[in-house]
This record gives structure tokens, C-alpha cells and sequence, in this order.
């Protein structure tokens, strides 16, 4: 535990403690510069950053979709996308809703590790 305690990043405006600079860029953009989320001009979901937003479109709104969901018609990239999007949106998997931004995870495993990187809490397992 002590070496994670090392590998933290210190915010430069409060006393937080980071594990990565994606957990500090996104506390530094919604507590600091209070951004907010970032909306699909194609299908209105939201994503914590610009990056993400644009990782998104990607995967999800480009001519490399291959994959079309049979429940919706929206087209994805490949089956691992069209699986956990039909468990979001379709199986609405809300019990893996982040509390704290309300980012939607598939698993537990996701929705734990999320937490963990984006908000500095650790989960029960």
C-alpha cells in the first residue's frame, strides 16, 4: 500500500492526492475549472473529457462501424462495443452507475476500477 501512496500526484490548487494524471486532470477540470461534460453531437451521451468524447466518435459514429445493434440500429465498431452498449443502454445495468459523476460502467470490476482512478475510492468487492 505504501507504494501507492508514493506513485500519488498532488493537485497544485488543494491537497488531493491523484493515482494518475487522468484522476487529476479530471479533478482539476469539474472541481477547479468547473467543466462539464462533454455531449455526442450524434447520439446526446456524455463523457467526463474531451478525449474521451472523442474516443467515442470513434469508436461509435465513424465509417469503421461494422457492428449494428438489432435492438436500436445504431452501428459500432466491433462486438465488444455493441456488447456493452446493448448491457447499458438496452439491460440498463444501472447497478454499475457511478454515484459520485454518473458515468454508467458495465461491471463491478469497471465501476471499482473507475472509482478507484476517477474519485480516489475504493469499492467492496
Amino acid at each position: 500500500m505504501d507504494a501507492l501512496k508514493e506513485n500519488r500526484i498532488k493537485c497544485s490548487k488543494c491537497d488531493n492526492m491523484f493515482s494518475s494524471r487522468d484522476a487529476l486532470s479530471y479533478h482539476i477540470n469539474n472541481v477547479h475549472l468547473k467543466q462539464t461534460a462533454k455531449t455526442c453531437v450524434y447520439c446526446g451521451i456524455s463523457c467526463t473529457t474531451s478525449g474521451n468524447l472523442t474516443k467515442h466518435i470513434q469508436q461509435c459514429h465513424t465509417d469503421n462501424c461494422k457492428v449494428k445493434c438489432d435492438i436500436c440500429d445504431k452501428v459500432y465498431a466491433n462486438k465488444f462495443i455493441l456488447r456493452d452498449h446493448i448491457k447499458i443502454y438496452h439491460e440498463r445495468s444501472q447497478k454499475c452507475k457511478c454515484e459520485v459523476c454518473g458515468n454508467i460502467l458495465v461491471s463491478k470490476a469497471g465501476l471499482r476500477y473507475h472509482m478507484f482512478n476517477s474519485h480516489q475510492t475504493v469499492l467492496e468487492k
